[in-house]
């Protein structure tokens, strides 16, 4: 159970972020952007805003450009396509 969830939207930029903290009964999201993904921002994004989570969950189909380094945290990696994260853990879901 997580006591709160940053949730950022991003393609080739990072959108404003909601927080969801533990007991909210209720979660609306606001979905932006859209295709023309690059990974390397969300990254950034966290460090610039000083998160640092205990796991970070993507929903992706992984076509974009990668970070070259890895980040100290772990990365997981949900995804509809049989294809592999270069770092962190790759789950197919669908």
């Amino acid at each position: 159970k997580p006591r709160r969830i940053h949730l950022y939207y991003f393609d080739a930029e990072v959108y404003t972020g909601e927080v969801i903290e533990s007991g909210t009964l209720e979660i609306t999201t606001r979905p932006k952007g859209g295709g023309g993904t690059d990974f390397r921002p969300i990254f950034l994004a966290l460090e610039e805003d000083g998160i640092d989570p205990d796991v970070c969950i993507i929903l992706t189909d992984l076509e974009g450009a990668f970070p070259e380094l890895e980040p100290s945290y772990p990365v997981v990696w949900a995804t509809t396509v049989d294809h592999v994260a270069p770092f962190g853990e790759t789950i197919l879901v669908g």
